[in-house]
């Protein structure tokens, strides 16, 4: 892309009023017009003329902070000319915006993402000219940065450009898992983990190959119109409980990339009703909604000292404004504490006991962590000797270790 200029404005040749109500309406066409006057040397009649085309030619797309569209065009904007070139510039630190480069990006400490900030930028984009914009916006006691992007005539060169940031976007998150969490009432991508094999999730194996049949008939593409034809709410929801560490999240970080859904983490402590229901109404319609450590909140003993009631909780769950097509997981460490209508069919349809590890999990955790892969070693003949060894060793080691005392995350 070619780079009209930097973030130095374009000289004004029009009065200050006509600078602040025409860049209101076509942000950046205070500086186009400037450059045309200069260049062209036209009256005022026909500047007259170019406002208006102005007003009713320029398309123009805003994007909040907030807003995951945000997140899909900084990548692209970083990589651009002429935000290199851009004298006002916002440094962010850390991975979170950006998820490029190798992996000698990703091992970085504390990697930069410089992006441009406060003004108008001019680029080329398919031989077309647009604009970019970004202002800081007072949110309480804090700035945002609201962000344009415009063009002159139709909107489909705008269209063009968001679909190939969106498409940049979902190749960066390509076999990983999307976890999402609520800020001021909105849902907030804050971290991208690579998808953990199923195989890794020590449990049960016919409890774990149980739920993956279930959540897989439940995500059929035939699914929703089975339950709409029968009156039935299109949604489901599991309960896993047991003592901590014993793979209750990891669990769900792996049906989640199993099966290619978004993870959206609600923690109850930090909402009230109202954001609860807004919350959960923004909820895609095709994800898993994680509900951690619920006996914090599901408790009939603590609902008068907690900010969501338990019928509104139960309302958002499983009532007539409940969202449809998520997966709910729900983890808890003391199922007896938890209210009944909590764990009745419609909020957790499966309850699933992920115990402290017996025999046959400590067995495979150890044959898990010490198995040689043709990873590891050059010399490949040595695999089966070494699994012999190993297989022998986790026979020995699980022989030793006591019975459901520690969990899998202690061994």
């Amino acid at each position: 892309m070619a780079t009209l200029n930097n973030s130095t404005p374009l000289t004004p040749f029009i009065s200050s009023s006509h600078v602040s109500i025409l860049d209101f309406f076509v942000p950046g066409s205070t500086g186009i017009l400037a450059t045309i006057e200069q260049v062209l040397a036209i009256n005022s009649y026909a500047r007259t003329l170019f406002i208006c085309m102005l007003l009713f030619a320029a398309s123009n797309v805003n994007i909040s902070y907030s807003s995951e569209v945000y997140d899909m065009i900084i990548p692209w904007l970083v990589s651009q000319p002429f935000a290199h070139r851009a004298r006002s510039s916002i440094a962010h630190i850390g991975c979170r915006r950006s998820h490029r480069g190798g992996d000698d990006d990703k091992m970085q400490k504390k990697p930069l993402s410089i992006s441009p900030w406060s003004g108008t930028f001019y680029f080329f984009y398919k031989g077309h000219l647009l604009w970019y914009r970004s202002m800081p916006k007072e949110v309480g006691f804090r700035l945002e940065e609201v962000i344009s992007v415009s063009a002159f005539g139709s909107p489909t060169i705008l269209k063009q450009l968001f679909n190939e940031c969106r498409d940049e976007y979902l190749k960066l998150t390509q076999n990983k898992t999307p976890i999402f969490e609520h800020q001021d009432c909105k849902w907030k991508r804050t971290k991208v983990r690579d998808i953990r094999p199923i195989s890794t999730v020590v449990m049960d194996e016919e409890k774990k190959t149980g739920l993956i049949r279930d959540i897989e008939t439940f995500l059929d593409p035939q699914a929703h119109t089975w339950h709409a034809n029968r009156g039935i709410p299109y949604r489901r929801g599991y309960l896993l409980h047991g003592p901590p560490g014993t793979g209750k999240s990891s669990l769900c970080v792996s049906v989640a990339g199993k099966f290619n859904l978004e993870i959206y983490i609600l923690n109850l402590s930090s909402v009230d009703s109202r954001s609860l229901s807004i919350l959960l109404a923004e909820l895609p319609t095709r994800c898993v909604l994680l509900l951690e450590d619920v006996d914090a909140e599901g408790s009939a003993k603590s609902q008068s000292k907690e900010k969501v009631a338990l019928s509104d909780l139960l309302n958002t769950l499983d009532g007539v404004a409940s969202q449809e097509g998520r997966v709910l997981i729900m983890t808890t460490n003391h199922i007896e504490h938890l209210d009944p209508a909590l764990i009745r069919a419609g909020c957790a349809d499966q309850k699933i006991e992920l115990p402290n590890a017996n025999k046959d999990a400590v067995f495979r955790l150890f044959y898990m962590v010490f198995k040689q892969s043709k990873d590891d070693i050059p010399d490949l003949g040595k695999l089966a000797k070494d699994d012999e060894i190993v297989e022998r060793r986790a026979h020995e080691f699980a022989e030793k270790i006591p019975e459901y005392e520690f969990s899998p995350v202690e061994i």
